[in-house]
């Protein structure tokens, strides 16, 4: 489990209507109504396989003018894929820290929703109400390079590229991240990081258009268990 303070920064378009998006985590925490966050890996010799995910579901008061509205969004991503372990190598005097380098190849799948309530603007002062949602799937690929900074201390970077402009895919995203891990137990490491995510997601055109070119990004902190 960990957990990603991400920010917003950007712009999208839906119903080929535009805004623009900057928005600070610690601007979002008092609308969350629920956020989970864990990654889980299995590994056999230098096979790995990997499944990733984050949900977040925030509700927001708005209007537009003199419209009262409330707002709700959903965003999730579930990224799932393989790893191969190409370097796996003892470092320092006594061999005991390690040098690992991994190759990731998989996809996320990525969807969003939006509510919309607008309150006493029908016939007769009754609310309306719009939704849309929207999901793509991104293939992507990078590699991951830990090491044993000390016998506690561990230092991670990994990074990727994807969407690729195919269909129901991004013209384009990427990722990177960088985390610190102390082991507590030998068994449990604690992680903390930084984390950048940047897509660049359109589909339709005209009064339809969707645009999602966003870069999520922030700390992230989180917990390892080894079994």
């Amino acid at each position: 489990p960990y957990l990603w303070m991400v920010g917003l920064d950007g712009s999208m378009t839906a119903k080929g209507q535009e805004a623009d998006v900057d928005v600070e985590f610690w601007d979002l925490i008092d609308d969350v109504d629920f956020a989970g966050q864990a990654r889980f890996e299995a590994w056999k010799g230098r096979w790995g396989l990997y499944l990733d995910g984050t949900y977040i579901k925030l509700s927001m008061d708005g209007g537009f003018g003199p419209i009262d509205a409330d707002v709700g969004v959903e965003m999730a991503g579930v990224g799932i894929g393989a790893l191969y372990r190409i370097l796996d190598k003892p470092i320092g005097d006594d061999g005991q820290r390690k040098l690992e380098l991994d190759i990731l190849a998989g996809g996320r799948w990525n969807y969003l929703k939006t509510e919309i309530e607008l309150k006493g603007s029908g016939p007769l002062g009754a609310d309306l109400d719009f939704d849309a949602d929207v999901d793509w799937f991104d293939p992507g690929l990078g590699p991951r390079l830990t090491v044993g900074l000390t016998d506690k201390l561990l230092g991670r970077v990994m990074g990727g590229i994807g969407g690729f402009g195919l269909e129901n895919a991004a013209d384009f995203t990427w990722f990177f991240e960088a985390d610190l891990g102390y082991h507590l137990k030998e068994n449990i490491i604690l992680w903390v990081g930084y984390h950048i995510l940047d897509i660049d997601y359109d589909e339709g055109s005209g009064a339809d258009k969707f645009v999602f070119d966003i870069q999520e990004s922030g700390m992230q902190v989180g917990l390892e268990f080894r079994f």
